[in-house]
């Protein structure tokens, strides 16, 4: 399997519905970055030999992007409006290869650079609301890796 170049990942927001969606990319976009955290609840006790011991607890997910301004992009135009309006997005990042991330969203950060001698650009943040669904294709099944190509787990030294 290959690497994927960071210039094949698209993000897209959906300005349909659920069971008609009309997907559009946002002009201009240039960069993104997936974040994707969980906290962890403490569980160290007098049992514990003197070791931390911590569990999984609630996680959160985000999508940053930047680009070149392109004011009169349909896509720029639908952020303009979530942003100014409060209202939330359902959007994908995704590759050619089909892999996609996606789930609710709200704008929460939206600024614009505009450097003396520089193109003008945005900035976005979206933080996720629920889930962050991960899917391979079109037909939405769950992502998994090649059975050929799975690495074996290594062995631990106890």
């Amino acid at each position: 399997m290959e690497p994927i170049k960071g210039i094949d990942f698209m993000i897209e927001f959906n300005l349909g519905s659920k069971t008609d969606p009309d997907y559009i990319k946002i002009g201009g976009q240039q960069g993104a970055t997936l974040n994707r955290s969980k906290e962890l609840i403490e569980t160290t006790s007098k049992d514990s030999s003197g070791w931390r011991e911590q569990m999984s607890g609630v996680k959160e997910w985000g999508i940053e992007a930047d680009g070149l301004l392109i004011v009169n992009d349909r896509g720029y135009c639908a952020l303009e409006n979530s942003f100014i309006n409060d209202t939330k997005l359902m959007i994908q990042m995704m590759t050619p290869s089909g892999l996609k991330y996606k789930g609710e969203v709200i704008v929460t950060d939206f600024p614009i650079e505009a450097g003396f001698e520089d193109m003008s650009t945005y900035g976005i943040t979206f933080e996720g609301c629920g889930a962050l669904e991960v899917v391979m294709d079109e037909d939405g099944d769950g992502f998994e890796p090649d059975e050929e190509e799975e690495a074996e787990m290594p062995e631990y030294i106890n």
